[in-house]
């Protein structure tokens, strides 16, 4: 009776033509057989089940009693994507499945991913071995990505406003024209950061891509006042970038001086008279449209009406027929030798030219040897007191002719050779209205 070792433990072999090997010569002699079944030469192992083929190797595969005969098993790690690495691991008794590392920094490609879509490697470019999960991420201007965190750009901050700089980017993904970049659109100045307030300044303070938004003017600057009237030779300047400050002329209170005063657009109003034309100042107008004019409180008797104006209003036998002569007006009385401003001689406004002397001598006579001194100042009383007499013709207005005007007693000797009553005419001018 011979002694076995089984499970560490010496027991006593049975009877019988041989004993059986200990259970690790005999997982050794499967392994042979094993190989031997994958074509290495060497004796075939008699079996009666799977389990006396057994080897305990998992990556070759589950050996099988096939015809009383231990036959090597098939082991098939294949996970049907193209992407992985299949491999079978010796020491944990699994199939593996990696992804590719092809620039050799330790991590797979992420763009190989599984059945899901799960990416099964962690190498945003497995082109670059400078690019990997881990590496330290620099602000570069390439917009590299070097630890595969588009969340991480450099960390340059060098105004130390706590945002980064906007130069520091990185693209994603690969070969996007898409950037993940720092928002800190100037990084030299602290005063320009995304959470700064926009002022109107020409500079695009909170990095939002929009210079001076809600500005109207830059500050400082000047324009001429939009309003009318005299307001409109001021000017605004402008306060914030938002808003413009009042005119440099303020509206002040209406005045009746032709202007604007308080800048409403309308010039005098309230301030007016309604007055007629009066050019000669005789106080006739000379048409019927009124006209609206400042007050002149020097001339109350035309109503307080200024120079060439009057307050009278017209109407039949008032209005002037001639308002470039002030003799012309409705109702004149008097006589003139010369024409009017308007080259007539209708002084009156009635329409016609009416002559002052119109009678010629008649009944009425001086002349002569037979007049006695008596006789002669008889007659030469009633001339001068008549209005007398043209001795010729009568002439038109303005223009000359004989007039007699009375008669004169010659003693003779001294003033005639005889005594006589003598005419005595003189040249007048024929005065009309």
């Amino acid at each position: 009776m011979g002694t076995c070792l089984a499970a560490g433990l010496l027991v006593g072999c049975p009877s019988g033509p041989e004993a059986p090997p200990p259970v690790d010569a005999a997982r050794s002699a499967r392994r042979d057989a094993s190989t031997d079944a994958a074509g290495d030469s060497g004796p075939a192992i008699s079996c009666e089940s799977n389990d006396e083929c057994d080897d305990g190797i998992f990556c070759n595969g589950a050996e099988t009693c096939t015809a009383g005969v231990c036959a090597a098993g098939i082991t098939n790690c294949d996970d049907g994507i193209a992407c992985t690495v299949d491999a079978c691991s010796v020491d944990s008794d699994v199939c593996t499945h990696l992804a590719p590392d092809a620039d050799g920094d330790g991590f797979g490609d992420a763009s190989c991913v599984d059945r899901r879509g799960v990416p099964t490697g962690e190498d945003c470019d497995d082109t670059d071995r400078e690019r990997y999960p881990g590496n330290v991420e620099v602000c570069d201007a390439d917009d590299r990505d070097e630890d595969c965190d588009l969340n991480t750009r450099g960390d340059r901050d060098v105004d130390m406003d706590g945002f980064e700089d906007f130069a520091c980017c990185n693209a994603t993904p690969i070969g996007s024209l898409i950037l993940n970049c720092g928002d800190d659109c100037d990084d030299g100045s602290g005063d320009v950061r995304p959470t700064a307030q926009e002022i109107c300044d020409g500079v695009d303070n909170n990095c939002n891509r929009v210079v001076d938004e809600g500005c109207i003017c830059t500050p400082g600057a000047t324009r001429q006042c939009p309003s009318p009237g005299e307001c409109a030779s001021g000017v605004q300047t402008c306060v914030d970038g938002r808003s413009w400050s009042g005119c440099s002329i303020a509206p002040i209170a209406e005045t009746c001086n032709d202007l604007d005063d308080n800048c409403d657009g309308t010039v005098d109003e309230g301030q007016t008279l309604s007055c007629y034309r009066d050019f000669d100042e005789d106080t006739y107008p000379d048409d019927d449209t009124p006209i609206a004019v400042c007050p002149d409180e020097s001339r109350p008797t035309v109503g307080r009406c200024p120079r060439a104006t009057t307050n009278r209003a017209p109407g039949p036998g008032v209005t002037d027929c001639c308002d470039f002569d002030r003799r012309v007006f409705p109702g004149q009385t008097l006589y003139f030798t010369t024409v009017n401003g308007c080259g007539a001689f209708d002084f009156n406004c009635d329409g016609s030219e009416t002559q002052r002397l119109t009678t010629r001598v008649s009944g009425i006579t001086c002349s002569g040897a037979s007049f006695s001194e008596a006789a002669c100042n008889a007659a030469d009383t009633s001339i001068r007191t008549s209005p007398g007499f043209w001795t010729l013709e009568t002439p038109p207005c303005g223009s000359s002719s004989l007039w007699l005007a009375r008669c004169q007693w010659l003693r003779g000797g001294i003033e005639a050779p005889s005594d006589t009553c003598f005419p005595t005419p003189d040249s007048r001018l024929q005065e009309c209205r």
